[in-house]
């Protein structure tokens, strides 16, 4: 049974939703309210960036840069 392709294919497939509802929960929520401020700024930039192709680590100081301008407004 755990060699069947669509066993595979969806133990794949899990981390990756997982790491999605986690971001997604980290940026959107604050105790149990849905917020939109600078984090949602820093996952935009960080996923630009990755559609750009950037490297990981200048991705993560471009995305945290972008967070910390917008908290300065």
């Amino acid at each position: 049974m755990l060699d069947h392709p669509w066993t595979i294919r969806a133990a794949d497939l899990i981390p990756v939703a997982l790491l999605g509802a986690l971001i997604a929960v980290q940026v959107f929520a604050r105790d149990t309210a849905v917020v939109l401020d600078a984090r949602l700024v820093g996952l935009g930039v960080a996923a630009g960036l990755l559609a750009l192709r950037v490297p990981f680590l200048p991705m993560v100081v471009g995305a945290a840069l972008a967070a910390a301008l917008v908290r300065q407004l």
